[in-house]
């Protein structure tokens, strides 16, 4: 029998349009704040937000099993999530490497 376990990551960045809104949204209660509080991110992720406002990530795999957030990281300007139906070692050849990722998007991520 395949043991097949899909796994998923997602890169949040914080000077993003999009975590802006979800944060003055969903955890700073409604007040605009120039600065982006990553603990209250990370916090929010672990209690559901994500699910909320990327409800497709969480939609249940091809063998009807569902996914779930097994580590949150954070770095200077991003946050990496991985997800999966269990917790298993990442492929280093298919994985995100936020410092890669961010060295080919300057502009977006180290300003």
């Amino acid at each position: 029998m395949s043991n097949n376990n899909s796994q998923q990551e997602i890169l949040l960045a914080f000077n993003s349009s999009f975590l802006s809104k979800i944060y003055v949204e969903k955890c700073n209660d409604g007040a605009p704040d120039f600065f982006i509080e990553p603990e209250k991110i990370e916090e929010a992720c672990w209690n559901g937000m994500l699910e909320e406002v990327l409800p497709e990530v969480f939609t249940e795999t091809k063998q009807d099993r569902p996914i779930y957030i097994w580590e949150i990281r954070g770095y200077n300007s991003v946050m990496e999530i991985d997800l999966g139906e269990f917790p298993s070692g990442k492929d280093k050849y298919l994985c995100i490497d936020p410092y890669k990722f961010m060295a080919n998007r300057p502009f977006e991520f180290n300003n």
